[in-house]
């Protein structure tokens, strides 16, 4: 039994000892909603007992005082065990898929990355595409796992393989059969395009496991109460060591591959910037296009560092809106002097950071024109008094600072500016149609726009009734 939307974190923490209280003998497989941690039952426990032995390279396994695995398993092996119990048949992927196009192109999406690509995925994009209904320009990222290269010397291989695997899924200019009768044109035509690589440097704050320069003050306890961190773990973690990091950089830079790295704090934005600057220094002039996603405490330092060494940010502007219990728990994790670093979007536009919009779809509900009232504010749109106050450590963002980097700077992070992210002539028409003009709107208003139409490649893939 797979089950989703449990929020462990602002929610309640559960074990298996409160999932046997079920009255089940079926094996339950619980996902959190902010898909870094699963916990099991006993039946389910049992079915994953080599899973549970040890801590996996990319990620870790709840254990209680006696060294006895609770159920609980978080970051890259949370991903891992989902993927294997939640896969489709190849007709039902496509299906789930073809919806998940289509609320994106009710939003006005024409482009969209996968930053976490899987073969059921894929196959199911494949699909669509064959039938000529894929109605999004598809861009993705295949992990690489700290399992999949444990060290540099262990790089090159590991990129071979991840560039072999993606050959197989790539369509449009250049791949098979490009043209359709609705689109003889392959540059028009939407297509599969894979030309990153991901990595999960680090976890993430609710569990303790974002890697920070220096130790947590408090992390987040048991039913959300602020706790010790554990001693062994104080700065969180960090999933893959530097020099395998950059010997994974120089390795994608071989093979055209832009690196897109989940970095939620400075200590992982830190081993980021060493491996650009080893790519830097090893590719000059090469364009590549390092990236790095989330971002939620950054250094002063850090954002000069990634302007020079050319590495983007995907940012999730819904962040910069926080409830008030939320901020006090910022505050109690990371103190008053680290607080001015948390979610500063407008401080990477400030230093000529390259920026573009990440949804985290599904991480966080698909309500694009939400979350870009809440970036232009910093406060919870639907949100009122004291209980949802605006987020003081940065600037808001203007109006046009958000669709930029919804538009022209995603395109030029997922290497797709000629052909959209603007209009231009000779680029393929993929527009929204909006019920009114939108640079002129209030920043207050944003999340009450609504699309009228979205075409891509000048064909309509969606409009409202």
């Amino acid at each position: 039994l797979t089950v989703t939307c449990w929020q462990r974190h602002g929610g309640a923490d559960l074990s298996a000892a409160d999932l046997d209280m079920l009255d089940t003998r079926r094996p339950v497989l619980l996902l959190s909603g902010d898909c870094h941690s699963i916990v099991l039952n006993r039946r389910a426990m049992s079915v994953y007992r080599d899973f549970l032995q040890r801590d996996p390279p990319g990620g870790r396994v709840i254990r209680d005082s006696q060294g006895r695995p609770t159920g609980v398993v978080e970051d890259g092996l949370a991903m891992s065990m989902y993927d294997l119990h939640s896969a489709q048949g190849p007709r039902a992927a496509a299906e789930t898929l073809r919806k998940a196009f289509s609320a994106l192109n009710a939003q006005g999406v024409t482009a969209v990355m996968d930053a976490r690509a899987t073969d059921e995925a894929l196959d199911a994009a494949v699909r669509l595409w064959e039938i000529n209904d894929l109605t999004v320009r598809l861009s993705g990222a295949w992990e690489i796992t700290p399992s999949d290269c444990p060290g540099p010397e262990a790089a090159p291989g590991a990129l071979s393989d991840a560039d072999r695997r993606m050959a197989r899924y790539r369509r449009g200019p250049g791949g098979p059969d490009p043209g359709t009768a609705a689109w003889p044109d392959p540059f028009t035509r939407p297509g599969i395009a894979l030309r990153h690589v991901k990595m999960f440097v680090d976890g993430m704050p609710g569990n303790g496991t974002a890697f920070l320069r220096r130790p947590y003050l408090a992390v987040p306890g048991p039913n959300g109460r602020l706790a010790p961190p554990d001693p062994d773990r104080a700065a969180g973690l960090c999933y893959f060591q530097a020099q395998t990091l950059a010997a994974i950089f120089r390795a994608a830079a071989d093979y055209g591959l832009h690196p897109h790295c989940h970095a939620i704090a400075d200590g992982a934005l830190d081993l980021v910037l060493e491996a650009a600057q080893a790519l830097r220094s090893s590719r000059p002039g090469l364009d590549l296009r390092p990236a790095a996603a989330h971002l939620d405490l950054v250094a002063r330092d850090q954002y000069p560092r990634m302007r020079e060494l050319g590495v983007a940010a995907v940012l999730s502007f819904q962040w910069a809106a926080l409830a008030g219990e939320d901020l006090a728990e910022i505050l109690g994790m990371y103190g008053e002097d680290r607080f001015s670093g948390a979610e500063t979007h407008g401080r990477f536009l400030d230093a000529g950071v390259t920026v573009g919009y990440g949804s985290d779809w599904p991480v966080e509900p698909l309500d694009q024109w939400d979350n870009f009232q809440a970036g232009a504010l910093r406060r919870i749109p639907a949100g009122a008094g004291a209980a949802f106050p605006r987020l003081a450590s940065d600037r808001d963002l203007t109006v046009p600072e958000l669709l930029f980097a919804a538009t022209r700077g995603s395109a030029w992070i997922m290497g797709q500016e000629t052909c959209c992210g603007s209009l231009a002539e000779g680029r393929p028409a993929d527009l929204a149609v909006l019920d009114g003009p939108l640079l002129s709107r209030e920043p207050a208003s944003l999340k009450d726009t609504r699309v009228l139409r979205t075409l891509v490649g000048g064909r309509t893939v969606w409009r409202t009734d």
